[in-house]
């Protein structure tokens, strides 16, 4: 799946702001990829890129996850970056509604959607038009430490039930059954997310 990415992200014509296609001169992309990994391998594809399009000049600007989600609403607007990184779902689909992200229909050839999760595909989608390319996915979830629920008897949870008995085990133990890291907001909202699953 991330070869198919690499090169339709990068592919000349590919814009997802609004804008006209570009296929030579410059290509500006503007990332939220400031972590070490994702922000090194989106380097070393736009440097192939590079070797195999001499004529394009790729732009990558990164900036820092908070930072983005502000400046991603203000340069959609106006004064947009040729390809920008967002989440895929509901938020892509609330700029593609507003006509601020470009058809990318044409990208999913059959070949394309039989290397791709339909599911993928359907989250970059708005009625039935694809607006963006998926590239990575990650997981969300609740962990559990097996000592402290030994320690108070409380089940390993199963089922909602279990969860919500498991709680009330961890609570007469004197211990919190929750705890999150919420620094940055959008983890809280993930964790109720994966909660209202």
């Amino acid at each position: 799946m991330a070869s198919i990415a690499v090169r339709l992200v990068l592919a000349c014509g590919l814009v997802f702001s609004a804008g006209q296609p570009l296929c030579a001169g410059a290509l500006a992309i503007a990332a939220n990829t400031s972590d070490p990994a994702p922000r090194a391998a989106w380097q070393a594809a736009i440097a192939q890129f590079q070797r195999e399009n001499p004529d394009i000049n790729v732009r990558l600007s990164v900036y820092d996850h908070e930072s983005y989600k502000k400046a991603i609403r203000q340069w959609l607007t106006g004064g947009a970056p040729d390809v920008v990184f967002w989440f895929v779902g509901q938020r892509m689909r609330e700029f593609a509604a507003r006509d601020l992200l470009e058809d990318v229909s044409s990208l999913y050839t059959d070949a394309v959607r039989a290397e791709l999760h339909k599911g993928a595909v359907d989250l970059v989608s708005l009625a039935g038009r694809q607006y963006g390319v998926p590239y990575a996915y990650y997981q969300v979830g609740l962990y559990f430490r097996r000592d402290l629920m030994k320690g108070t008897g409380a089940p390993v949870p199963q089922t909602w039930n279990d969860l919500l008995a498991a709680c009330d085990k961890l609570k007469a133990g004197g211990l919190e059954p929750f705890a999150i890291g919420s620094k940055d907001l959008w983890p809280t909202a993930a964790w109720f997310d994966y909660l209202n699953l």
